[in-house]
């Protein structure tokens, strides 16, 4: 579950983040790409992001009711794609402080390297229990 929660953060600010983009190429209304006057988060873009996806959701959670039980198992996928993802995520870490250690970076964490390996380690033990799971296997 901490997991699912934390892909939904990801997910907010990656959409935050695209829409941040498109607005800057001018697709998206201008006042989507305006930034956070301390945090520099396209904090406008997430909120927006954030509401169109609640809107979808609650689209799909009333259609939900009549769909196949094989497609009620997505959010087990979505965890497995999310474990794949912190995994990545963590390596990207963990590899850019390696090769690039003085970069400048506008935050530093405050686990560094141990907490990246530490998330690793994590998302595989989630990944082999879904993978051990018959109900995961059979979705």
């Amino acid at each position: 579950m901490i997991g699912l929660i934390a892909s939904f953060h990801t997910i907010i600010y990656a959409q935050g983040r695209q829409i941040y983009s498109l607005s800057r190429a001018g697709y998206f209304p201008r006042a989507l790409s305006i930034t956070h006057g301390t945090r520099k988060t396209p904090h406008l873009a997430m909120v927006a992001g954030a509401v169109v996806a609640l809107i979808v959701m609650c689209v799909i959670c009333t259609a939900w009711r009549t769909a196949p039980a094989s497609s009620r198992h997505a959010a087990q996928h979505a965890v497995f794609g999310a474990m794949i993802s912190y995994i990545m995520q963590a390596l990207s870490f963990i590899l850019l402080r390696k090769k690039f250690p003085n970069i400048a970076r506008p935050y530093k964490s405050p686990f560094g390297v141990v907490g990246a390996a530490l998330t690793m380690l994590i998302a595989l033990v989630t990944i082999y229990f879904q993978l051990s799971d018959p109900v995961y296997r059979a979705a």
